[in-house]
This record gives C-alpha cells, structure tokens and sequence, in this order.
C-alpha cells in the first residue's frame, strides 16, 4: 500500500518523492497489512518535506498459510490509498 501512496505522491510533485512517508501502527481494530488513513488526511494540501504518516493497523497479519499473511486491500472504511494533497510548486514553510 505504501507504494500506491509514494507513486501518487510522486506525481503531485512532478516525479520525485517531495515528503517524507512513515508507517505507523496505530488503529487496534485493524491489521498490520491494513491501510487505515494518512494524517494528514486525505485532501490536505502539504508543504514539501512534511511528514506524511500512513496509518496502519496494529494486529498480526495471520490469514495466510502457515501463519504468513500478505497484505490485504485497503478497507473501504479507511483510506482509499490516494496520498494528502500537496502543494509540489511551493517550497516548505520556514522553520520546518
């Protein structure tokens, strides 16, 4: 999921990653291989170099055979994979 979020980003910042993304398991009720939301949401325009947080689930991922599960869809309920909208063609504020 990581990768769909980086690829779309990319693309609002004319071909190169302009934030900096970080998984972090935060939503219990979910999976690990979960996508739940980014923080900032959806639709928040960023300036470049912002921290951009995919939240995850904190669960095992176990559905697989042997106990190894593989990522799973993003949840309907969650995020839809699309990265925070960002501003590419301003610089980043002062004092970030």
């Amino acid at each position: 999921m990581q990768e769909i979020i980086e690829s779309g980003i990319r693309k609002q910042c004319g071909g190169e990653l302009c934030v900096t993304l970080r998984v972090e398991p935060r939503n219990d009720s979910l999976k690990s291989c979960k996508f739940d939301r980014t923080d900032p949401p959806q639709g928040t325009e960023v300036d470049r170099e912002t921290i951009v947080v995919i939240v995850s689930g904190t669960q095992p991922c176990t559905d697989g055979p042997g106990g190894e599960g593989g990522e799973e869809p993003p949840d309907d309920a969650g995020g839809n994979g699309e990265p925070p909208k960002g501003n590419p063609s301003e610089p980043p504020a002062s004092g970030l």
